[in-house]
């Protein structure tokens, strides 16, 4: 079987962790995979270039042409999976056609349907009625698009070979944050919190992203790395307690909660807020915990502070969670059913 699948830009972190991580898995169960990203990315990103944001927007028009490379190799392949809609511009004619030529499945792990000009929440819903099947990376979108009779739930998952278990790092005391950098004003949500457990614990605060520190950040104790592929899953391994702070608002809901799943593949404690998928990954007390006052971020942050035996079964638990349930092994079968129903029933 064959199946081609259309990413958002070849370094997006949709497409790596939905798409380019489980490809060696599907096809070692006999899916033959073709895997598509427009250079540049539908935000503008030209592959191995750091771009400011006027010069993405000029370049993201580009991205539609990019795409027409795939028209040709359509019919050959069984199954076509479309990763969120193909550009951002609202119009939806290449989804429209490419439904009607083959099986084709709608991936979503992001409420985009929220975007603020509500191009995006158009062409969602009008994908969601063409596409044969949908794979939603929580229950929040699932339930939003509204076509829960061929939807199936995907979550975006981790590779634990890659995400190894670390031991329980040494001093200084290590709260730990990664992700992109349109993400950081997330942690000013918990600024207070964290800045008297770091002076009750004389620690530090380390944040791996693509962007340094807000200016409302710089009076913590921070130790910053610079994103890259290769230290995403390294630098995690100085981090005691992985925070994952999230505001309540419609969009986050639809957060597939996948940093929390990066420190717990690596058997890091975490704390977060409980919204949307964050409360279905992480078990309470289990994995680390909920927190939605400043005083439940500090008291947590300071138990987990005190304790090296806490750490460590709170770490193990999530390690062992992410395994059953939010690995790569644990969805691949799960998707080859998904695209054998299709190719049979085409």
């Amino acid at each position: 079987m064959r199946v081609l699948f259309l990413t958002q830009g070849a370094v997006m972190p949709s497409s790596r962790f939905r798409v380019l991580q489980l490809v060696p898995a599907l096809e070692k169960a006999g899916i033959q995979c073709t895997v598509l990203a427009p250079n540049p990315s539908v935000g503008g990103d030209l592959e191995g270039y750091k771009l400011i944001r006027p010069v993405r927007e000029i370049l993201r028009p580009l991205s539609v042409l990019s795409r027409l490379k795939a028209l040709p190799l359509i019919k050959e392949h069984d199954v076509v999976v479309i990763q969120k809609p193909l550009n951002r511009f609202g119009f939806v004619a290449m989804e429209r056609w490419i439904s009607s030529q083959r099986p084709t499945i709608f991936d979503l792990d992001d409420a985009v349907f929220h975007n603020a000009r509500n191009l995006e929440g158009i062409q969602t819903r009008r994908i969601a009625r063409w596409a044969h099947h949908i794979t939603a990376g929580n229950r929040y979108i699932l339930e939003a698009l509204k076509q829960p009779q061929k939807t199936s739930i995907i979550p975006t998952v981790v590779d634990v070979n890659r995400y190894q278990l670390r031991a329980d790092p040494q001093e200084p005391f290590t709260l730990g944050w990664t992700g992109s950098g349109s993400n950081l004003k997330e942690l000013i949500l918990v600024k207070e919190s964290l800045a008297e457990v770091l002076r009750q614990t004389n620690g530090r605060l380390l944040i791996i992203s693509n962007q340094r520190p807000p200016q409302e950040l710089e009076d913590l104790p921070i130790h910053f790395i610079e994103w890259s592929p290769q230290v995403e899953a390294s630098g995690l391994a100085e981090v005691h307690v992985g925070l994952m702070p999230l505001r309540d608002i419609p969009y986050n809901r639809g957060k597939c909660g996948f940093k929390l799943l990066q420190y717990m593949a690596r058997g890091i404690p975490v704390v977060t807020h409980p919204i949307g998928a964050n409360a279905e990954i992480v078990r309470d007390q289990v994995d680390g915990f909920w927190a939605e006052t400043s005083e439940d971020w500090t008291r947590a942050l300071l138990e987990l502070a005190a304790s090296k035996d806490l750490r460590i079964q709170m770490g193990e638990a999530g390690r062992s969670r992410v395994q059953e349930f939010y690995s790569v092994e644990s969805v691949v079968p799960k998707l080859v059913d998904i695209f054998q129903s299709l190719a049979s029933s085409a």
